[in-house]
């Protein structure tokens, strides 16, 4: 569900983006199923094959014998063959993936594509948001409409911070740093942003768990 910024930032090194994805995740779904299918929905080959990996890389005999048995068989593509009735958008992590996939596979825009994934109901919110990141991607930001996009929460701020990630120095994305304090050139929200950022991760001290610690105070307005 949050593996978008992982790309936007790494997308000059691809396999710092593939390390990345996998470590994006462990946080809250650290199951090899999750890790294996965040890691596939980022480089699948049936989708793109970024710079810096052979054609036949997510295909060969040694890449796929790590997988697990359920997230190879979406990866070679069970979702192309299913029927709507087949296909369950419960939320676990396989069938999302496949629900992610099958909605794009079987549509031809943005909007056809996206009430696809969500009309499969259940747990809409969940397929929704990893289906989101690949037409997203494909068709760019353009081809969302008008009227979806202008009833966006947020929408500045997520744009801004959408920019500024792209944005950073193709140094970063290469030698897989941590970002610890921006730069004179971007801009007031997303300086502001990060400084909140860098609070909240000095205050988990790096033993960020699930529903473990508790929000400092200073953070629990909805402002």
């Amino acid at each position: 569900m949050r593996l978008a910024p992982v790309p936007l930032l790494y997308h000059p090194a691809p396999l710092n983006a593939i390390h990345e994805a996998i470590n994006s995740f462990k946080t809250t779904n650290a199951s090899q199923q999750c890790l294996d299918s965040c890691r596939e929905l980022l480089n699948s080959d049936q989708l793109y094959v970024p710079a810096g990996l052979s054609h036949d890389y997510w295909t060969t005999t040694t890449t796929i014998s790590l997988l697990e048995p359920p997230v190879l068989a979406v990866m070679t593509g069970s979702y192309k063959h299913h029927n709507p009735h087949e296909i369950r958008a419960s939320g676990f992590v396989i069938e999302t993936m496949e629900a992610a996939l099958w909605a794009f596979y079987h549509t031809n825009s943005f909007e056809e594509s996206a009430l696809k994934a969500v009309n499969l109901g259940n747990d809409a919110d969940t397929v929704g948001s990893v289906y989101g990141m690949l037409p997203g991607a494909y068709y760019g930001i353009n081809a969302i409409p008008i009227e979806w996009r202008e009833k966006c929460s947020f929408q500045g701020l997520v744009q801004t911070i959408a920019d500024e990630i792209l944005t950073q120095p193709q140094q970063l994305a290469e030698t897989g740093e941590k970002k610890v304090a921006p730069s004179n050139q971007t801009s007031l929200l997303y300086r502001s942003v990060l400084k909140v950022y860098n609070e909240l991760a000095a205050f988990y001290s790096g033993t960020i768990k699930r529903r473990v610690l508790p929000c400092p105070k200073q953070y629990k307005s909805s402002q």
